[in-house]
């Protein structure tokens, strides 16, 4: 990453890029009667920004300072060392005297906080947010920053290159937070103990479907920061009306995907056994499992194919669903399983319908975890 540099158009081509997403999922949030307020941050609710982006070449690290304005702006600065310079020339700041910075929450101060690091941007793998912040830098006066992202140069090519996902996770993390209605600190203490349950469960091949079933159900948040899942229908039947199928369907829930912009039936099978046969073989393949949960899952998006059934679905349930997707949720893959396990995911599934196993729902669970600990203040 040493070699990036920015400039001003780089810059302005990512800000319109993401608030164009900005737009399309307030616009999408209006269509399914949801609140966009619950989702975002509340300065991303206002028809118009102003967006200053301070960055360094030199440090490699950018601010992206949003604020509110009757017509969009946009503004680029380049300093020589590091973004607050352009705030506080002095450097006081960096010496703690204006803020400081403790455990990736910046709390202002005129003077020296005993017991607190002073304010650094240091290292590939800074990802800070600041929200309404007011304060006062000697000899230069009061400052606020309504909203602003901070970032090294790594995580924002990072999020350049994945607006939608990254939006995705970021959504799903603030909307969970208000959704729980709980201070940050006993919400990380929630996380942190779904998380132990989730090894309990999810690495346990003696842990049946239906266990694992009324887990995730009554713990929605999994697949919200899991899978950036959001509005689950949990208990569906899918009526054979026009015979089709030699029975009613009965997939495990039903939810909207915040990054497909699409709703997702999913479908839960026991964890813990390897999904693959005949490992480090030339006649590596799934296990008979595996090809039965696809049969399922292709049943499951054939359904609504049919006008009948969405009608039967949207009557029952009061939601309209139109080229749904399917994901299975099954077994594990072990580290050295993973190259042949992403090669036949790509020769025997496609766009509609998935397999993921536990521990990459866990490992998804856990890195939003560790995004919520840096975003939710």
């Amino acid at each position: 990453m040493d070699n990036i540099e920015l400039d001003h158009k780089a810059i302005e081509k990512f800000i319109l890029k993401f608030l164009r997403e900005i737009k399309e999922y307030k616009e999408l949030f209006s269509e399914l009667g949801l609140k966009a307020e619950n989702y975002m941050p509340k300065i991303f609710t206002n028809e118009n920004l102003g967006v200053h982006a301070i960055y360094s070449n030199n440090k490699k690290h950018i601010l992206i300072r949003f604020d509110q304005r009757e017509k969009f702006h946009f503004l680029s600065s380049e300093v020589e060392q590091d973004i607050f310079d352009l705030f506080d020339p002095s450097g006081l700041w960096k010496k703690g005297y204006a803020f400081s910075i403790n455990n990736s929450y910046v709390t202002l101060n005129n003077t020296q906080i005993s017991g607190m690091k002073p304010f650094k941007l240091v290292g590939d793998d800074l990802e800070l947010v600041i929200d309404n912040l007011d304060f006062e830098i000697p000899r230069y006066g009061k400052i606020n920053i309504e909203y602003a992202f901070i970032y090294s140069y790594k995580n924002f090519i990072k999020m350049t290159n994945n607006i939608r996902d990254f939006l995705a996770r970021f959504m799903s993390v603030i909307h969970e937070f208000k959704k729980q209605k709980m201070p940050p600190g006993p919400y990380k203490q929630y996380l942190e103990g779904l998380k132990q349950k989730m090894e309990v469960l999810f690495f346990d091949e003696n842990t049946p479907e239906l266990t694992i079933d009324k887990f995730i159900e009554m713990n929605p948040v999994i697949l919200e920061l899991g899978l950036q899942l959001t509005r689950p229908i949990s208990q569906v039947v899918l009526k054979n009306i026009l015979k089709l199928y030699p029975h009613d369907l009965k997939p495990d829930l039903i939810a909207f995907d915040n990054r497909s912009r699409n709703w997702i039936i999913v479908d839960y099978k026991k964890a813990k056994r390897t999904v693959l046969k005949n490992v480090d073989s030339v006649r590596t393949g799934f296990r008979a499992e595996v090809y039965s949960l696809k049969d399922q899952l292709r049943d499951y998006v054939r359904y609504f194919r049919e006008r009948e059934h969405r009608i039967q679905f949207k009557n029952t349930y009061g939601r309209e669903i139109k080229r749904p997707r399917a994901i299975g949720i099954i077994g594990n893959v072990n580290a050295n399983e993973q190259e042949d396990f992403e090669d036949l995911i790509m020769e025997e599934f496609n766009n509609q319908f998935n397999v993921i196993p536990y521990n990459y729902l866990y490992e998804n669970f856990c890195q939003s975890v560790d995004y919520a600990f840096k975003f939710v203040k």
